[in-house]
């Protein structure tokens, strides 16, 4: 038995499509508290990979987690059959952001869009898509001059570097099958690593002058829905990580902020 089976009762008795509750509710509904996991990650409430005594407790009943906000407490569930999602053509919702804070540090961002496959072709694709960025801490120098950055997981991910300082800002984001490793390149680049040099060479400049540069990764939590079926992102595929990067770097294009990007 597991401390889930009342959350799973709970969303069999549930009517209408879509239910937002607070994670004090859950807590009151399961008669336990929730795991401090479950107030820091997304990747806690997840829909696919391996069904945990949680999720097994919603997708079992037919649902879904839809969107959740750790740091509110607070997560919305939907249907299966409730998940579809009408894409209209580039269409990009973002809050307002707040002066001086990067560009996407907002709790969810989706971009929709629908592309024709190919001249002959005439049905059409429509994605959504949506993540968030979590802080990782931030880049140091250390007494060798040496980079130094906040612990990363062996896990793949977007990530994003963030550059403050008198000059103004700047921003790189990239894509790796294994955040640490690809950090790890930026401190000790090979030769032929040209990417590696030139980033490296770039952070080191400006944390040298007083900058500062604040790390953001996305390791969870990313949801995709094609022709209205929505999943839960597979990091692990190189091209689900490209997709999150590009329409990351579209979200980031303000004429004000110097993009790292080549």
């Amino acid at each position: 038995m597991s401390k889930y089976d009342p959350l799973r009762s709970h969303f069999r008795r549930l009517a209408g499509s879509r239910w937002t509750a607070s994670f004090s509710e859950i807590e009151q509904i399961i008669g336990s508290t929730l795991p401090p996991s479950a107030r820091t990650y997304h990747a806690w409430w997840g829909n696919s990979g391996p069904r945990e005594r949680q999720s097994s407790a919603w997708l079992d009943a037919g649902w879904r987690v839809e969107i959740v906000y750790p740091d509110r407490g607070l997560v919305t569930f939907c249907k299966a059959d409730a998940s579809r999602v009408q894409a209209p053509s580039l269409r990009t919702h973002l809050r307002a952001r707040e002066p001086g804070k990067p560009p996407g540090s907002i709790p969810i961002f989706a971009q929709s869009f629908t592309a024709q496959l190919s001249s002959d072709d005439t049905s059409n694709i429509e994605c959504t898509l949506g993540f968030r960025w979590e802080p990782l801490g931030r880049i140091d120098i250390d007494k060798d001059g040496r980079l130094v950055f906040p612990a990363a997981p062996d896990a793949p991910g977007l990530y994003r570097l963030w550059i403050r300082s008198g000059a103004g800002r700047a921003m790189y984001i990239g894509e790796t099958d294994n955040l640490r490793r690809r950090f790890q390149g930026y401190r000790t680049p090979g030769d032929s690593q040209l990417t590696n040099i030139r980033i490296r060479g770039k952070l080191s400049e400006v944390l040298a002058s007083g900058a500062e540069v604040d790390v953001a990764v996305v390791t969870g939590g990313a949801w995709l829905a094609i022709a209205g079926k929505r999943a839960s992102a597979d990091l692990s595929s190189k091209a689900v990580r490209r997709a999150l990067e590009n329409v990351a770097l579209l979200a980031s294009g303000a004429e004000t902020i110097e993009s790292l990007n080549r």
